[in-house]
């Protein structure tokens, strides 16, 4: 982190604590914001969606409630055929019902898309929840016991609210990774409790996908510093890891825990991953 990691940076670029906040201070209000968006709201299916106006401009564009199969189901089929014997695994997919985005997925959506691509199983954990993780956390413990194997459940946690203690109940239950999500919950990876849970991975050898998308501060410096710090814990960085990209390449082949999803809709993004 001294080194590289730290030299790819001016001084005026984005850091991981950025916009002039303190370490592990909230980003923003999260009852405010949005998991998916730059902005975000309680009434999501009152926003205006492609087409419509609402007097300004938006950055960003909801759907509307859809079924992505047939879309999804030709694309599948050419993988499958240009990469033959390939075996797919999801490492990224939610469900919920609460998301204040309005994104909305049951344990039945879910396992029937995962059919749709043939795929071999995945992870799962919660979707947003603005009032806590803990009966999100048993709706994914108990659609991962109804799921004949293919689910691998994780937990959620906010770390500014009884992380280390929700994280014991969930290993207990039978959970088997923890996600993270910086943007929805308002914290840096610096915050202690982020220490703590990533420990706790380091301890069980666990999976800790982080969110990693656009409209956060940069946190890839204290992700390589986790990594370093907790070399069993496998930090996975979401949707291939675009908020620090342009560098944090540069790095990771020295860390062979920190990994990186390819949950993102951006071509241009995924091949700059790739090469």
């Amino acid at each position: 982190v001294d080194g590289e990691a730290r030299d790819h940076l001016r001084d005026d670029q984005a850091r991981a604590v950025s916009f002039c906040l303190q370490a592990h201070e909230p980003v923003a209000d999260s009852g405010q914001r949005g998991e998916h968006h730059a902005i975000g709201d309680r009434n999501a299916a009152e926003r205006p969606v492609v087409g419509e106006s609402s007097g300004h401009r938006r950055f960003m564009v909801r759907i509307k409630a859809m079924d992505v199969g047939p879309l999804l189901k030709p694309w599948a089929e050419i993988v499958r055929a240009q990469v033959p014997g390939i075996e797919l695994f999801d490492v990224h997919t939610h469900i919920g019902q609460n998301d204040p985005d309005g994104m909305r997925q049951s344990r039945q959506e879910l396992l029937a898309a995962l059919e749709m691509a043939d795929a071999r199983g995945a992870f799962v954990f919660a979707m947003h929840e603005l009032d806590g993780y803990s009966p999100a956390n048993d709706t994914v413990l108990e659609a991962s016991g109804q799921s004949h194997g293919l689910l691998v459940p994780f937990f959620r946690v906010n770390p500014h609210d009884g992380a280390a203690a929700e994280a014991e109940r969930r290993l207990e239950a039978g959970a088997r990774g923890i996600k993270l999500h910086p943007r929805a919950e308002g914290f840096t990876l610096d915050h202690p409790a982020v220490r703590s849970l990533v420990a706790i991975a380091h301890e069980r050898k666990l999976p800790v996908p982080i969110h990693a998308g656009r409209g956060i501060p940069a946190l890839g410096l204290h992700a390589v510093e986790l990594a370093g710090d907790f070399p069993d814990a496998r930090l996975i960085l979401a949707h291939a890891g675009i908020c620090d990209l342009s560098w944090i390449w540069r790095v990771a082949p020295d860390l062979p825990n920190l990994l990186f999803d390819t949950a993102w809709w951006m071509p241009a993004d995924l091949f700059s991953l790739f090469s």
